[in-house]
């Protein structure tokens, strides 16, 4: 319980200095609010007694809670923000506990508007950074929320915690959401155990200073970005250095079969300053293997 109260103050100061806003809602909501997040509601609990028919179904997650408090901002005149809440939720699928209670799930959440992916996934990085365990993403598949092409599953190692990205054109139509708004869901359960307990997942800072350096790829209308990252990140950890990616900027024009994607990549050791020529090196190599891989070239 101290290690949670203790994460959950950190989650708190790490966001809010990230520029979002804790909000507060209510954890009962109307079945409209599931139905338009895609949200299976014969998987939710109902209430029997609920104050107000506007409050009968226990949420499943956190994040529609949030989504649906965007369009209000929107119209009052705030056309970018984050907000934030840590929250739980109940699906019936979850199960019980050993006394037959509803077994409770507890989500870091946040609605990002006038934003997209990369600055959604900056700030899971910031979180990730802030907390001392290491995020890798893949590239999502399917989700009810998520456009699969623009969002990505957060891992810590092999485990999935959450899942990131841009959300879904019938989401925007439901919640009336701008056309530029994304955010991140993060299981808060798996994840406070995960930094108890997995040591694996740390990141020691190095006290040698990091050396940057800028490349373009130009690679398929078709690549996502997500795939691009992946690669250079699976090339980078065979090299035993400390790595950062961030993304520079996409230019995609509207017609052509290409778009060039900018990355900034930062490399440091634990050992001692990299030279020059060993920064060169770690990027040739790099660059050969991601553009045989995506069939990419540099520019």
């Amino acid at each position: 319980i101290h290690a949670s109260r203790t994460l959950k103050t950190r989650m708190r100061d790490i966001l809010s200095r990230a520029g979002a806003n804790e909000v507060l809602t209510y954890s009962f909501v109307h079945k409209n609010l599931l139905d338009r997040a895609g949200q299976n509601v014969d998987d939710t609990y109902q209430l029997s007694n609920a104050l107000s028919p506007d409050l009968h179904h226990y949420r499943r997650t956190v994040l529609p809670s949030l989504l649906d408090k965007i369009h209000a901002n929107v119209r009052a005149g705030y056309d970018h923000f984050a907000i934030f809440e840590i929250g739980k939720g109940h699906r019936i699928s979850a199960g019980v506990d050993d006394d037959g209670v509803p077994i409770e799930q507890e989500y870091v959440s946040l609605a990002l508007a006038g934003g997209d992916f990369y600055q959604a996934k900056a700030i899971t990085e910031f979180i990730a950074k802030n907390i001392g365990v290491q995020f890798s993403y893949v590239p999502l598949q399917q989700g009810k929320l998520f456009e699969s092409k623009r969002g990505a599953l957060i891992m810590v190692g092999d485990v999935v915690v959450g899942a990131v990205g841009e959300y879904r054109g019938v989401i925007q139509r439901n919640f009336k959401l701008p056309k530029l708004s994304a955010g991140f869901e993060v299981d808060f359960v798996k994840l406070i155990s995960l930094v108890s307990n997995n040591k694996h997942s740390y990141r020691v800072l190095s006290k040698f200073p990091s050396a940057e350096r800028d490349v373009t790829l130009q690679v398929a209308q078709s690549t996502n970005y997500i795939d691009v990252e992946l690669a250079v990140n699976n090339n980078l950890v065979k090299t035993d250095l400390i790595v950062s990616i961030v993304p520079l900027g996409i230019y995609q024009p509207d017609e052509g079969e290409t778009k060039n994607v900018t990355l900034r990549i930062s490399l440091s050791s634990h050992e001692k300053t990299l030279t020059g020529d060993e920064v060169s090196s770690v990027m040739d190599s790099l660059v050969g293997e991601v553009c045989d891989k995506l069939s990419a070239s540099v520019v």
